[in-house]
Parts: C-alpha cells; sequence; structure tokens
C-alpha cells in the first residue's frame, strides 16, 4: 500500500484537531496550519488553558505525553520554546484523564473512625482514663509531654473526641 504523504498528513492533522476538540471541555483553538511554530502564549490558546503560565509549567515539568519543543526563540534576556500547531492537537487527544494529579486523597481511606490505630489516640485513651471528669483543655499539656514531635491544640481536641466516641479500638 502508497499513500499520498500530503494527502495522509491533512488527513492526520484533522484526526488530531477532532480528537482535541472531544478532550477539551476549555474552548481550545483549533484552527489554522498544522505546521504553525506557536509560542507559550498561543500554545495556551491552543490548548484551552487560562494563560501562558501553565505552559510554562509544562515546559519545567511536563506531565505524561507533553511534547518536546521543536524549536527555540533567542531572546535576549532568555529562550523561549516553540511549538507545531499539530503536536499540541497531538498532546490533547491522547492526554490522559483531567483533573488535579497530585495531593492528598480524599476522605480517610480504610479508618472506621478518625486517628484509628495512631498513637496519639492511645495516648488521649489512657489520659481519659486515669482523668474521667477532666476537659481537654486540662488533657492537652499532658498529652503534649508524651510525643517528641509538638502537635498544636486543635489537632489534640481532634484526638480527644475521637478518643471519647471511640473508647476502644
Amino acid at each position: 500500500m502508497h499513500w499520498d504523504g500530503d494527502v495522509w498528513a491533512k488527513w492526520h492533522h484533522e484526526l488530531q484537531r477532532q480528537r482535541a476538540a472531544a478532550n477539551t471541555t476549555n474552548p481550545p483553538k483549533l484552527d489554522s496550519d498544522p505546521e504553525d511554530l506557536l509560542t507559550p502564549a498561543e500554545a495556551a490558546k491552543v490548548c484551552g488553558f487560562a494563560d501562558s503560565a501553565t505552559v510554562s509549567h509544562y515546559v519545567k515539568n511536563p506531565p505524561e505525553g507533553w511534547p518536546d519543543p521543536d524549536d527555540w526563540d533567542e531572546l535576549p534576556t532568555r529562550r523561549r520554546p516553540k511549538w507545531k500547531r499539530w503536536r499540541l492537537w497531538q498532546y490533547l487527544a491522547d492526554r490522559k484523564g483531567r483533573g488535579h494529579a497530585g495531593g492528598r486523597p480524599t476522605g480517610r481511606r480504610g479508618l472506621a473512625y478518625p486517628y484509628q490505630g495512631d498513637e496519639r489516640l492511645t495516648l488521649a485513651r489512657q489520659a481519659i482514663a486515669a482523668n474521667p471528669g477532666a476537659k481537654n483543655a486540662e488533657l492537652i499539656p499532658q498529652l503534649q509531654e508524651q510525643t517528641e514531635k509538638t502537635y498544636s491544640r486543635p489537632t489534640w481536641n481532634l484526638v480527644l473526641k475521637s478518643a471519647r466516641e471511640h473508647p476502644e479500638e
């Protein structure tokens, strides 16, 4: 089988443009010549980003599939990357799910109640058992002395609350 390279390239660029449009919630800029070299600001528009800060961040910490720059502008104070439009379309079309990639997982996974299995909860239960009528404000200074790391009063209040609600493992 043989394909006309120009016909195939036009077909492939159009396929990437359509797939990019389907995978983007912000309206990306999916027109113009696929071979144009774009600055970070123009790349942000193509990708549907609010501004070029995301693109600048991607140059230093690229997400999976982010294309390497095709060229660089040599400016008096810095180098500015440039990408071919079709490579950005390809990134949009192929990128995995969108949204937050990092941070803490939501909720307490696998715990029946807060601080379950935490040594601070054991200390709090012992302090409550030794002083059944004591208020949190009276127990916290004792508890803070029993740990190497210093935990805040609000943290100890939460640990004590959990110890009172769940007096046993």
